[in-house]
């Protein structure tokens, strides 16, 4: 049905995908049983990296089914967790090579939650972001 009308569905990860399930990740469960024709990935890349994953390997991994990352970024040791883009444990310029790499459309910023005034986060994430060539 998807098909017959034109769509597709792309996935939105979080870190529970990465527990292990006989003897595979979840996250690799899933895409490996889903068809590639059907289900992309919209990868948040904070969260893979939370759960263990290597956020440029799962760009490289799932290449084409990727349309879109979260170019969200974390410090554990922060309250609340969610950082600005750059300012975190994440190697966004890594995943953003990578994901230019893999032909990625579209790059979000997102914040679960802002560590201060969310517009001003937002700004600073955007910044370093354009400094790393993310249009």
């Amino acid at each position: 049905k998807l098909q017959e009308q034109g769509l597709k569905l792309a996935y939105h990860n979080h870190a529970f995908e990465f527990k292990e399930q006989n003897g595979k990740l979840g996250m690799d469960l899933f895409y490996d049983s889903a068809s590639p024709e059907l289900v992309g990935a919209e990868l948040d890349l904070a969260w893979v990296a939370i759960g263990g994953g290597d956020p440029v390997d799962y760009i490289k991994r799932l290449g084409g089914r990727v349309g879109a990352v979260h170019l969200k970024d974390y410090d554990p040791n922060a309250k609340p967790q969610w950082v600005p883009a750059g300012t975190g444990k994440v190697d966004l310029k890594a995943c953003v090579d990578a994901a230019n790499a893999a032909g990625v459309k579209y790059g979000v910023i997102e914040l679960d939650e802002s560590p201060g005034d969310a517009m001003e986060a937002v700004a600073q994430s955007a910044t370093y972001l354009k400094g790393l060539g993310v249009n």
